[in-house]
C-alpha cells in the first residue's frame, strides 16, 4: 500500500509556487508553468552575456490579476544591447535576408495581415467619420496601413518600424516619414511635436517589458479626440523568447480601460486561424482593439 501511495503522489501535479513582481498589479505572487524556450533563429548570434537570460523563460501566472507572463525579462540595459542586432539578422524568413526583396513575399504578407482588416477598418471608420489629420504607425511593415489610410483620410502619416529592410521598402514608396526610434521591448523615439489623431499598433504589447509604460506613452502622444487600434496584441506565444506576455482580449481590454474611458473591438479583422489567438479572444477570431478618450458611440449616432 506504501508503494501504491508513492507512485500515486509522483503522477499528482504539485503547484510551483514563487516570488515575482507581476508587470501588471506588481503582485509577487506566481505560479509557475514550466515552458522550455524554441527561438526560431541562430542563438549564436545572442552575445554571451544575454544568452542565459533572454532564452531561459520562467514564464507564470500571477495569482492576483491572473496575467500569464514571463518572470525572467531583460533590463533596459540588455534589451537595447539585444535590439541593436538588427532584428532581420535573428529572423529565419529569406526575405529579411536576401538583397532583391521578393514581391510575391510582400503579397502574399499583406493579404494574410491586412486584406480583411483594412476592409474591416474601413467599416469602422465609415460609421466613426473621425476627423484624422496625423497618424503614427507603430510597425508599419509594407505600408499596407499606411497606404490605406493615405487614401482614406489624405493625412500626414509618421511611423517606427524594427526591421531595416521594411524600412527599404516603404523609402521608395514615399508614404510616410520615418520615425527613428524603438518597439522592441520598450517605445522610445526622437522628439516629435505632434499630437496624433490616430496611432496604429501592430504587435508591440506581447514583446513590451514595461507595459503600463508603453500604453501611457503612447496615450500621450494622442490628440483629446485621438484613437489607438491595436492590431495583433492578443498572441499566446510563451515558448518565444521575444514574447513577454501573453494575454487574452479580456486582459488586454481591462488593461486599456484603465488608462482609456471607452475600448472596443473590430471584429474578425483576419480570417485564417491562429492557435496562439483565436482560443483567447471572446468570439474565437482575430480581433484589433481600439480604444478612445470620447464616446464613440455619440460620434456615431450624430
Amino acid at each position: 500500500m506504501q508503494v501504491f501511495n508513492k507512485l500515486i503522489k509522483n503522477f499528482i501535479y504539485k503547484p510551483k509556487y514563487f516570488t515575482a513582481k507581476c508587470m501588471i498589479c506588481e503582485n509577487k505572487n506566481a505560479l509557475l508553468v514550466e515552458q522550455n524556450c524554441y527561438p526560431d533563429f541562430d542563438t549564436s548570434k545572442i552575445p554571451n552575456d544575454l544568452k542565459d537570460k533572454f532564452l531561459k523563460k520562467k514564464n507564470g501566472i500571477c495569482m492576483n490579476c491572473g496575467t500569464f507572463q514571463d518572470y525572467n525579462l531583460l533590463n533596459i540595459k540588455q534589451l537595447r544591447k539585444l535590439n541593436k542586432i538588427s532584428k532581420d539578422k535573428l529572423t529565419t524568413e529569406q526575405f529579411f535576408l536576401e538583397n532583391n526583396k521578393s514581391e510575391e513575399y510582400i503579397r502574399n504578407f499583406n493579404n494574410v495581415f491586412f486584406k480583411n482588416r483594412l476592409k474591416k477598418w474601413d467599416s469602422f471608420f465609415n460609421k466613426l467619420k473621425p476627423k484624422i489629420e496625423n497618424t503614427l504607425i507603430l510597425r508599419y511593415w509594407f505600408g499596407s496601413s499606411a497606404k490605406y489610410l493615405k487614401n482614406k483620410f489624405d493625412c500626414n502619416i509618421y511611423g517606427i518600424e524594427l526591421s531595416e529592410a521594411c524600412r527599404e521598402v516603404l523609402k521608395k514608396k514615399k508614404l510616410l516619414k520615418d520615425i527613428r526610434g524603438e518597439i522592441n521591448g520598450e517605445f522610445i523615439y526622437e522628439k516629435l511635436d505632434t499630437k496624433f489623431d490616430l496611432i496604429c499598433t501592430f504587435h508591440i504589447i506581447p514583446h513590451s517589458i514595461n507595459v503600463r509604460k508603453t500604453i501611457e506613452d503612447i496615450r500621450k502622444l494622442l490628440s483629446k479626440k485621438g484613437l489607438v487600434i491595436f492590431s495583433s496584441e492578443i498572441e499566446r506565444k510563451p515558448t518565444n523568447p521575444f514574447h513577454n506576455l501573453h494575454l487574452s482580449e479580456v486582459q488586454l481590454t481591462n488593461i486599456l480601460r484603465e488608462y482609456f474611458p471607452f475600448v472596443g473591438r473590430i471584429g474578425r479583422c483576419q480570417t485564417n486561424y491562429q492557435p496562439q489567438t483565436n482560443p483567447y479572444t471572446l468570439k474565437n477570431d482575430i480581433p484589433d482593439i481600439f480604444a478612445t478618450n470620447y464616446d464613440p458611440e455619440l460620434t456615431i449616432s450624430k
